[in-house]
């Protein structure tokens, strides 16, 4: 079998759905039953297809002898593919893998040459969007993950026009609380503040949106509540959810517990019911859910990050602050494989 283990990984939902999505991969070209060592996942997904821990009490009868671990916490994803651009059953002879991971490399693996007979014989390809294949296939939010999102939901169910999802990730200070004395007004121009920042890419979302017939309105995400809420009241009915539909924001590995991975799995399926997406491009959160969507050519990327990149340590020049796309899900796999 191969376990992919959730502790260890100090990331939130996208961090550890990147490393998974990999594993189950990995899983499937080596003939292995997955397994999930992530108790909380229960609480707000369900796996409808595959029993994901059934065999996890048998791992105390295991030698140790049998057991290979792999721990890939901020690995490089360029090494991490080409180790296993090899023969998988040679790499690993041990009967359990037990995995730790917070990078995604499923392009890389499904595009190696070593791997073509095992990939072909699943019928799977490179080209095929696999990543959300694979997400689709292995979760399915509970009704109740989904049930603060029943309205939103529905409208976006029966809606008569497109609608362009857009999230805007401003930094993990957005899940710090807010201090107990900090004023309604206080808030609001925090908001105002984080909208001008990122006014570009709101910008760039409405122009995408009049590139629909009709005209798409936004979908309107972001890890900061200030900033939604400020956003909505200036786009006015350029937005497909009112400010009031806002729920709490918090971070799966910051403190906020079942709460808060309840509301992300929430809105990671609903960002995926867009027609086309917009958002910061070191986010992973909005780029998985886009790439769940199987949707070719329906990804723009904005970039505006202000911290060291893994791609300029590679000699790729750092992009400009601006938005730019279309791409497809599978020239997001490649650049993502290659570490850009």
């Amino acid at each position: 079998m191969l376990v992919f283990e959730v502790r260890g990984n100090s990331g939130g939902l996208a961090d550890r759905l990147t490393g998974m999505m990999t594993a189950l991969l990995l899983a499937i070209l080596t003939d292995r039953a997955f397994q999930l060592d992530w108790p909380q996942h229960a609480a707000v997904l369900s796996t409808p297809r595959i029993d994901v821990t059934s065999l996890l009490p048998a791992l105390g009868r295991v030698r140790p002898s049998d057991v290979r671990r792999l721990t890939w916490i901020n690995g490089d994803r360029q090494k991490l593919a080409k180790l296993t651009s090899t023969d998988l059953a040679a790499l690993w002879p041990e009967r359990v893998l037990r995995v730790q991971s917070n990078r995604g490399f499923t392009q890389a693996l499904l595009a190696t040459p070593e791997h073509a007979a095992a990939v072909a014989a699943r019928h799977l390809s490179p080209a095929g969007a696999q990543f959300g294949c694979l997400l689709n296939f292995l979760f399915e939010p509970t009704p109740a993950t989904l049930q603060p999102h029943t309205a939103l939901a529905s409208l976006l169910g029966r809606r008569a026009e497109p609608v362009v999802g857009v999230h805007v990730r401003t930094g993990d200070g957005a899940f710090v609380g807010a201090s107990a004395d900090e004023t309604a007004q206080q808030k609001a121009e925090r908001g105002r503040l984080l909208y001008e920042q990122h006014k570009f890419i709101f910008e760039y979302a409405l122009r995408r949106a009049r590139a629909h017939t009709p005209t798409a309105r936004l979908l309107l995400l972001s890890d900061s509540v200030a900033l939604r809420r400020h956003a909505a009241a200036q786009l006015g009915d350029a937005v497909v959810n009112p400010p009031e539909a806002d729920l709490a924001v918090g971070h799966v590995a910051k403190g906020g517990g079942d709460d808060a991975l309840r509301g992300a799995v929430g809105e990671f399926w609903l960002f995926g019911a867009a027609d086309e997406f917009v958002y910061s491009s070191h986010s992973g959160f909005p780029r998985l859910a886009a790439s769940r969507a199987l949707l070719q050519d329906a990804i723009h990327t904005c970039f505006h990050y202000q911290g060291a990149l893994y791609s300029e340590a590679h000699g790729v020049p750092r992009p400009k602050r601006e938005c730019s796309g279309p791409i497809s899900v599978f020239e997001l796999g490649v650049k993502h494989a290659a570490g850009l």
